[in-house]
């Protein structure tokens, strides 16, 4: 069961079925609440500049999409104490859309016309820096389900399952750090211009949250 930032609590039913109806049920509930919690910070704030993109920097050919310059991102999540953690991402644009959707790809919002501007793709890498646990460095582990892991060769970033971090050389099971850092690597995708409305400035606009969940 997935427990969530600050105040966690897991609830387990239990009630009883036999063949003979029965006029009472027991209903049990455990539940813990952690000492700490952890903080993720991205720094340099929240929010990062594309800048201004000429629409010359575009692909010359009208049919192909552009891939414009990775920016790279700082983040750390800091924990009281060592704590089995992973993350899991919200695209706050879904509605929008996104150039060749996926689970890995983000919005970037549209054009005048509601046509998708392209899409985001972000990943950190297979390993990140720790402290606080049995090694100095973990792997990224991906799930959908929080239950079976799998090592994460890229650290790619996805809508439907949750990141998580492992001891190297061993099993594909999170474990537990104080501090975890690294670079959020955000790479945009330009739709190909045949397909956009190009008469106005186009807006690249994406946003996403970022849910630590406590294993």
């Amino acid at each position: 069961m997935h427990l969530k930032k600050t105040l966690l609590f897991a609830s387990l039913l239990a009630v009883s079925f036999s063949a003979v109806a029965a006029t009472t049920a027991d209903l049990r509930a455990t539940g813990r609440i952690l000492p700490g919690g952890c903080e993720v910070t991205l720094n340099g704030g929240a929010a990062v500049n594309l800048r201004t993109i000429s629409a010359a920097d575009l692909n010359p050919d009208p049919d192909a999409a552009t891939r414009l310059a990775a920016v790279r991102v700082p983040f750390d999540i800091t924990c009281l104490r060592p704590a089995i953690i992973a993350t899991s991402w919200t695209d706050n644009h879904e509605a929008e859309g996104a150039y060749q959707p996926s689970a890995a790809t983000f919005s970037l919002g549209q054009d005048a016309a509601g046509t998708p501007i392209g899409n985001l793709r972000i990943t950190h890498g297979p390993t990140i820096p720790v402290s606080g646990g049995v090694s100095s460095t973990a792997k990224t582990l991906t799930s959908t389900d929080g239950i079976a892991w799998d090592f994460s060769i890229a650290g790619q970033i996805v809508k439907t399952g949750m990141i998580g971090y492992g001891v190297v050389g061993g099993p594909n099971i999170p474990a537990a750090f104080q501090t975890y850092g690294g670079e959020l690597v955000l790479t945009p995708t330009i739709a190909p211009v045949n397909t956009l409305d190009m008469s106005s400035t186009l807006n690249i606009e994406a946003s996403q949250t970022i849910e630590l969940r406590y294993l």
